[in-house]
């Protein structure tokens, strides 16, 4: 198995919930209850090489 490490803010299921509910009312192809995660995804698509070895740093963790 391998550990997750947490980055980044951690999202209660009240703000998903309420994410999911906006997005109900008001819909989108994409959902990101946090700005950040948009900005994330954007370079990601941008730039692939250089999100994938920053994401490497934050990712899983062998125990």
């Amino acid at each position: 198995g391998q550990d997750v490490a947490g980055v980044g803010p951690q999202q209660t299921p009240e703000q998903v919930a309420d994410a999911m509910v906006r997005c109900l009312r008001r819909p989108r192809a994409d959902l990101y209850p946090f700005r950040g995660s948009r900005l994330v995804a954007v370079a990601a698509a941008l730039l692939p090489g250089l999100a994938d070895r920053v994401s490497s740093r934050f990712s899983r963790k062998p125990r």
